[in-house]
């Protein structure tokens, strides 16, 4: 877990960065995003939280670009209301999942030298869920070389490592992959992470992972994005296994009108959890969701999501099937930002278990 320590390491770091990039001419893009899901409701029978207030959460993102360097943060901090062994003490932290930092450097025109870059492959991406697949990247936490010197083709080597943990020499951990966009209508991707193969820090599984990707822009406002993962166990959603398929499609039927959708599966390759003491009984997940959205003038947009997890087998929490419908209004008020109200109810096996009203200011600059 990233300490306060850290993340002012890292703060003061981008600081100095900018100050480097400032002599070269550089430019500033931010936004921050203050939030809570103000009230929940839950059902009597469900463990953990009980009804009431459901804190704030406040997303600081900053991003500096230049011609040779370009660098970003995004801290994530949290007021809950219910921490603690018993959940019912108030706490302050900074979400350690949600933290992220990058720097790049280009030495030469045909040549980045990156830092925790991830180089996203354009079919990682999922459109309802706003966030991307697993392991379907050039790059990684730790050093990524990225070659750009052929038209349309981007080719990546990246040795990964972060705050905690270090790329011990004695099994040392490599990954290369590149992107090459054919035309207007198709990209594909392709990538192996750790070359040589490894276990994980709690020796569970291998992890050598093969990616491969495509984006698919056959129509004036469609978009559809596909990615293949195999010993994918970072996935998305707690989606992950020996196979994962992800896919998600963009469809802008109007300039006001549009519909989206995401699915990850594992079709049952997932491995149990004390993978240690055998296979165990294979694990089905699986993540559905449906967005529509509905730009009603120029600043009012509607929107509704109908999203489904399922993940069987991997622990006894959470065997049942969670159905949610997500409702919501967002009005961009122009020069103070956006502001959007949401009702969200979850439903498992079939009754409805939670409500929240999630609630959120989003100023860019």
């Amino acid at each position: 877990m990233l300490s306060i320590k850290k993340i002012a390491a890292l703060c003061a770091a981008a600081l100095v960065l900018s100050g480097v990039v400032f002599a070269q001419g550089f430019s500033v893009s931010a936004s921050n995003e203050l939030g809570s899901d103000v009230w929940y409701v839950m059902d009597g029978d469900s463990e953990g939280r009980n009804d009431g207030f459901a804190g704030i959460y406040n997303e600081f993102i900053v991003d500096i670009t230049s011609e040779r360097i370009d660098a970003g943060l995004d801290v994530y901090a949290v007021f809950d209301t219910q921490g603690g062994v018993d959940g019912d003490s108030a706490r302050l932290f900074y979400s350690s999942d949600d933290f992220d930092w990058y720097t790049l450097f280009r030495p030469l025109d045909v040549l980045d030298v990156a830092f925790s870059t991830d180089y996203w492959f354009r079919g990682s991406y999922m459109f309802v869920e706003d966030d991307n697949v697993g392991s379907q990247k050039l790059g990684s936490e730790g050093l990524s070389l990225v070659f750009t010197g052929l038209p349309n083709l981007a080719i990546g080597l990246t040795a990964p490592f972060n705050l905690v943990t270090g790329n011990f020499f004695d099994e040392f951990v490599l990954g290369v992959g590149a992107e090459y966009i054919v035309n207007d209508m198709f990209v594909i991707g392709a990538a192996v992470h750790n070359i040589a193969g490894s276990k994980d820090n709690f020796g569970f599984h291998d992890t050598q992972s093969v990616a491969v990707s495509a984006a698919i822009y056959p129509l004036y406002g469609l978009e559809i994005l596909v990615g293949y993962g195999f010993q994918d166990y970072q996935g998305l959603l707690n989606v992950y296994g020996t196979h994962l398929l992800n896919a998600s499609v963009l469809w802008g039927i109007t300039d006001r009108i549009a519909l989206s959708g995401d699915l990850i599966t594992n079709f049952g390759t997932g491995e149990d959890d004390d993978v240690k003491k055998g296979p165990g009984i294979p694990d089905y997940d699986l993540y559905a969701a449906i967005r529509g959205d509905f730009r009603v003038t120029d600043p009012i947009l509607a929107y509704v999501t109908l999203s489904d997890y399922m993940t069987i087998n991997r622990d006894a929490e959470k065997n049942d099937p969670k159905f949610c419908v997500n409702p919501g209004v967002e009005y961009d008020a122009g020069s103070i930002g956006s502001f959007a109200v949401e009702v969200m109810l979850e439903f498992v096996d079939g009754s409805l278990d939670q409500v929240y009203f999630p609630v959120k200011w989003v100023y860019e600059f």
